[in-house]
Protein backbone atom coordinates (compact mmCIF):
# COMPACT_ATOMS: atom_id res chain seq x y z
CA UNK A 1 0.00 0.00 0.00
CA UNK A 2 1.04 3.57 -0.40
CA UNK A 3 0.18 6.47 2.01
CA UNK A 4 0.16 10.03 0.45
CA UNK A 5 2.09 12.23 2.19
CA UNK A 6 -0.06 15.46 1.90
CA UNK A 7 -3.24 13.93 1.91
CA UNK A 8 -3.02 10.65 4.05
CA UNK A 9 -4.60 8.39 1.26
CA UNK A 10 -4.24 4.84 1.25
CA UNK A 11 -3.63 3.43 -2.23
CA UNK A 12 -2.84 -0.17 -3.30
CA UNK A 13 0.59 0.00 -5.13
CA UNK A 14 0.30 -3.91 -6.02
CA UNK A 15 -1.52 -7.02 -4.93
CA UNK A 16 -4.89 -7.86 -4.37
CA UNK A 17 -5.04 -12.03 -3.19
CA UNK A 18 -2.96 -14.55 -2.19
CA UNK A 19 -1.02 -16.20 -4.77
CA UNK A 20 1.31 -15.58 -7.56
CA UNK A 21 0.98 -13.77 -10.63
CA UNK A 22 3.06 -10.89 -12.33
CA UNK A 23 0.53 -7.90 -13.32
CA UNK A 24 -0.32 -3.82 -13.00
CA UNK A 25 -1.70 -3.18 -9.97
CA UNK A 26 -3.97 -5.48 -8.62
CA UNK A 27 -3.63 -7.63 -11.14
CA UNK A 28 -0.19 -8.67 -9.02
CA UNK A 29 -0.61 -11.41 -6.00
CA UNK A 30 1.64 -11.85 -3.64
CA UNK A 31 1.78 -14.37 -0.83
CA UNK A 32 3.26 -13.36 2.44
CA UNK A 33 5.64 -10.57 1.27
CA UNK A 34 8.33 -9.89 4.13
CA UNK A 35 10.67 -6.94 3.48
CA UNK A 36 10.61 -3.96 0.91
CA UNK A 37 13.16 -1.69 -0.71
CA UNK A 38 13.23 1.66 -2.78
CA UNK A 39 16.26 2.23 -5.32
CA UNK A 40 17.04 5.79 -5.94
CA UNK A 41 14.74 5.71 -9.26
CA UNK A 42 11.50 4.92 -7.30
CA UNK A 43 11.44 1.22 -8.21
CA UNK A 44 10.42 -1.10 -5.07
CA UNK A 45 11.81 -4.79 -4.55
CA UNK A 46 9.59 -6.90 -2.32
CA UNK A 47 10.95 -9.88 -0.80
CA UNK A 48 8.14 -12.03 -2.01
CA UNK A 49 9.08 -14.82 0.62
CA UNK A 50 6.13 -18.06 0.15
CA UNK A 51 6.87 -17.68 -3.67
CA UNK A 52 10.53 -17.67 -3.12
CA UNK A 53 10.82 -14.67 -5.46
CA UNK A 54 12.31 -10.78 -5.10
CA UNK A 55 9.94 -8.65 -6.89
CA UNK A 56 10.05 -5.79 -8.82
CA UNK A 57 7.78 -3.06 -8.95
CA UNK A 58 7.84 -0.29 -11.44
CA UNK A 59 7.92 3.26 -10.13
CA UNK A 60 5.59 4.37 -13.33
CA UNK A 61 3.15 1.42 -14.34
CA UNK A 62 3.49 -0.73 -10.59
CA UNK A 63 4.15 -3.75 -12.86
CA UNK A 64 4.84 -6.57 -10.02
CA UNK A 65 7.98 -8.94 -12.37
CA UNK A 66 10.00 -11.90 -10.53
CA UNK A 67 13.83 -10.47 -10.26
CA UNK A 68 14.62 -13.87 -8.70
CA UNK A 69 13.80 -17.26 -7.76
CA UNK A 70 11.39 -19.63 -8.86
CA UNK A 71 7.95 -21.36 -7.12
CA UNK A 72 8.57 -25.40 -6.11
CA UNK A 73 5.86 -27.92 -7.13
CA UNK A 74 5.90 -29.42 -3.45
CA UNK A 75 5.44 -28.34 -0.11
CA UNK A 76 8.68 -28.31 2.42
CA UNK A 77 7.71 -29.61 5.82
CA UNK A 78 9.55 -30.27 9.19
CA UNK A 79 12.02 -32.80 7.17
CA UNK A 80 15.94 -32.54 7.67
CA UNK A 81 15.79 -31.15 4.74
CA UNK A 82 13.20 -28.76 5.31
CA UNK A 83 14.67 -27.33 7.78
CA UNK A 84 17.47 -26.24 5.70
CA UNK A 85 15.03 -25.17 3.32
CA UNK A 86 13.09 -22.96 6.23
CA UNK A 87 16.95 -21.68 7.33
CA UNK A 88 17.64 -20.28 3.86
CA UNK A 89 14.12 -18.64 3.53
CA UNK A 90 15.23 -16.99 6.53
CA UNK A 91 18.27 -15.77 5.26
CA UNK A 92 16.68 -14.31 2.36
CA UNK A 93 14.21 -12.60 4.49
CA UNK A 94 16.99 -11.32 6.42
CA UNK A 95 19.04 -9.80 3.70
CA UNK A 96 15.72 -8.29 2.25
CA UNK A 97 15.19 -6.34 5.12
CA UNK A 98 18.86 -5.43 5.39
CA UNK A 99 18.83 -4.26 1.60
CA UNK A 100 15.62 -2.00 3.26
CA UNK A 101 17.64 -0.41 5.72
CA UNK A 102 20.50 -0.03 3.44
CA UNK A 103 18.80 1.55 1.13
CA UNK A 104 17.32 3.94 3.52
CA UNK A 105 20.68 5.05 4.83
CA UNK A 106 21.65 5.18 1.24
CA UNK A 107 19.36 8.42 1.37
CA UNK A 108 20.33 9.40 4.18
CA UNK A 109 24.03 9.87 3.00
CA UNK A 110 23.20 11.06 -0.04
CA UNK A 111 21.74 14.60 1.98
CA UNK A 112 25.31 14.30 3.89
CA UNK A 113 27.21 13.84 0.60
CA UNK A 114 28.62 10.19 1.43
CA UNK A 115 27.46 8.34 -1.50
CA UNK A 116 30.17 5.78 -1.58
CA UNK A 117 29.60 4.61 2.01
CA UNK A 118 26.30 4.17 1.08
CA UNK A 119 26.87 2.23 -2.33
CA UNK A 120 29.31 0.08 -0.08
CA UNK A 121 26.10 -0.67 2.28
CA UNK A 122 23.93 -1.77 -0.71
CA UNK A 123 26.38 -3.56 -2.70
CA UNK A 124 27.00 -6.25 0.46
CA UNK A 125 23.11 -6.25 1.49
CA UNK A 126 22.61 -7.57 -2.60
CA UNK A 127 25.09 -9.49 -2.15
CA UNK A 128 23.66 -11.21 0.52
CA UNK A 129 20.55 -11.76 -1.10
CA UNK A 130 22.29 -13.38 -3.94
CA UNK A 131 23.82 -15.57 -1.74
CA UNK A 132 20.16 -16.25 0.03
CA UNK A 133 18.69 -17.18 -2.90
CA UNK A 134 21.53 -18.99 -4.59
CA UNK A 135 21.57 -21.42 -1.55
CA UNK A 136 17.90 -22.12 -1.32
CA UNK A 137 18.34 -23.04 -5.23
CA UNK A 138 21.17 -25.73 -4.44
CA UNK A 139 18.89 -26.63 -1.48
CA UNK A 140 15.95 -27.75 -4.40
CA UNK A 141 18.61 -29.01 -6.52
CA UNK A 142 19.51 -31.32 -3.78
CA UNK A 143 15.57 -32.40 -3.34
CA UNK A 144 15.20 -33.07 -6.78
CA UNK A 145 17.92 -35.33 -7.22
CA UNK A 146 16.54 -37.23 -4.39
CA UNK A 147 13.09 -37.19 -5.83
CA UNK A 148 14.86 -39.12 -9.06
CA UNK A 149 16.52 -40.91 -6.91
CA UNK A 150 13.37 -42.43 -5.36
CA UNK A 151 11.73 -42.44 -9.12
CA UNK A 152 14.60 -44.64 -10.24
CA UNK A 153 15.28 -47.15 -7.63
CA UNK A 154 11.60 -47.25 -5.86
CA UNK A 155 11.09 -47.61 -1.98
CA UNK A 156 13.34 -50.36 -1.51
CA UNK A 157 16.19 -49.69 0.61
CA UNK A 158 14.97 -46.17 2.07
CA UNK A 159 15.83 -45.87 5.93
CA UNK A 160 13.10 -44.18 8.12
CA UNK A 161 14.31 -41.18 7.70
CA UNK A 162 14.26 -41.05 3.53
CA UNK A 163 10.78 -43.12 4.36
CA UNK A 164 9.60 -39.88 6.06
CA UNK A 165 10.67 -37.24 3.76
CA UNK A 166 9.14 -39.75 0.50
CA UNK A 167 5.62 -39.11 2.79
CA UNK A 168 6.02 -35.86 2.97
CA UNK A 169 6.39 -34.94 -0.77
CA UNK A 170 3.39 -36.85 -1.15
CA UNK A 171 1.91 -34.80 1.04
CA UNK A 172 1.52 -36.70 4.51
CA UNK A 173 2.03 -34.44 7.39
CA UNK A 174 0.01 -36.47 10.01
CA UNK A 175 2.66 -39.15 10.85
CA UNK A 176 6.38 -37.93 12.56
CA UNK A 177 9.97 -39.57 12.20
CA UNK A 178 9.95 -40.69 15.61
CA UNK A 179 6.87 -42.50 15.12
CA UNK A 180 8.40 -44.12 11.54
CA UNK A 181 11.42 -45.04 13.40
CA UNK A 182 9.29 -46.59 16.47
CA UNK A 183 7.37 -48.87 14.37
CA UNK A 184 10.55 -49.53 11.87
CA UNK A 185 8.48 -48.25 8.85
CA UNK A 186 11.31 -48.24 6.33
CA UNK A 187 11.23 -47.75 2.63
CA UNK A 188 10.73 -51.26 2.10
CA UNK A 189 7.55 -51.30 4.99
CA UNK A 190 5.57 -48.61 2.60
CA UNK A 191 5.28 -51.27 0.46
CA UNK A 192 3.36 -53.61 2.59
CA UNK A 193 1.18 -50.61 4.87
CA UNK A 194 -1.72 -52.32 6.52
CA UNK A 195 -5.09 -50.08 6.44
CA UNK A 196 -4.31 -50.58 10.18
CA UNK A 197 -1.11 -49.17 10.17
CA UNK A 198 -2.70 -46.21 7.74
CA UNK A 199 -5.51 -45.63 11.39
CA UNK A 200 -2.99 -45.82 13.64
CA UNK A 201 0.33 -44.84 12.84
CA UNK A 202 -0.29 -42.53 10.04
CA UNK A 203 -3.52 -41.04 11.72
CA UNK A 204 -5.24 -41.09 8.42
CA UNK A 205 -9.22 -41.93 8.90
CA UNK A 206 -10.61 -41.16 5.37
CA UNK A 207 -10.61 -43.82 3.45
CA UNK A 208 -10.14 -41.32 0.59
CA UNK A 209 -6.58 -40.32 1.45
CA UNK A 210 -5.63 -43.93 2.26
CA UNK A 211 -6.57 -44.76 -1.08
CA UNK A 212 -4.99 -41.99 -2.33
CA UNK A 213 -1.43 -42.50 -0.55
CA UNK A 214 -1.21 -46.51 -1.47
CA UNK A 215 -1.88 -45.70 -5.01
CA UNK A 216 1.23 -43.53 -4.80
CA UNK A 217 3.36 -46.25 -2.78
CA UNK A 218 2.37 -48.39 -5.18
CA UNK A 219 3.23 -46.10 -8.62
CA UNK A 220 6.69 -45.54 -6.56
CA UNK A 221 7.56 -49.08 -6.33
CA UNK A 222 6.34 -50.30 -9.72
CA UNK A 223 8.85 -47.84 -10.88
CA UNK A 224 6.62 -44.87 -12.60
CA UNK A 225 7.68 -42.17 -10.03
CA UNK A 226 5.54 -39.28 -7.88
CA UNK A 227 1.93 -38.56 -9.21
CA UNK A 228 1.19 -35.50 -10.89
CA UNK A 229 0.15 -32.56 -8.78
CA UNK A 230 -3.76 -32.81 -9.28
Amino acid sequence: RRIDGTTGAVTTVAGSTQGFRDGTGIEAQFDNPLGIAVDAEGTVFVADMKNHRIRRIDKLDTFAKQLAGHRRNFQLVETRHAVVAKAHSDKCAAAEAHLARAEADRISAMKARDEAVADEAVAIAKAEVTAAADGLAQLEAKISKFRDQVERQGLDGLDEIEAYEVLQLLGVTTVSPSALAREEISGAALEDLTEEDYKRVFKMDQLGDRRRLREALNRLTKGQGFPLPA
